[in-house]
């Protein structure tokens, strides 16, 4: 994206909006970009495993062990 598809979305934007935006970038500007160290394989792997749950289950919560599915939350009943 560059600056003027930027200009063109801010002028798209309601008061409230363009100026949680605006907020924003001051935010983001005021800071220097952070340096995260590199991500590790296990827990690129942890990630991975949870976002395939969420999928192939229907997840929407995982805790340790604990998973809470669409159904439960339905039913009351938690496996």
């Amino acid at each position: 994206m560059d600056r003027q598809q930027a200009h063109q979305l801010l002028d798209q934007l309601g008061p409230a909006q363009f100026t949680a935006v605006a907020q924003l970038l001051e935010v983001m500007a005021a800071e220097p970009e952070p340096n995260y160290p590199p991500v590790r394989e296990a827990d690129k792997n942890r990630l991975e495993l949870s976002l395939h749950c969420r999928q192939v289950l229907g997840a929407e919560h995982i805790l340790g062990t604990q998973l809470v599915t669409r159904r439960s939350r339905a039913t009351g009943v938690v496996p």
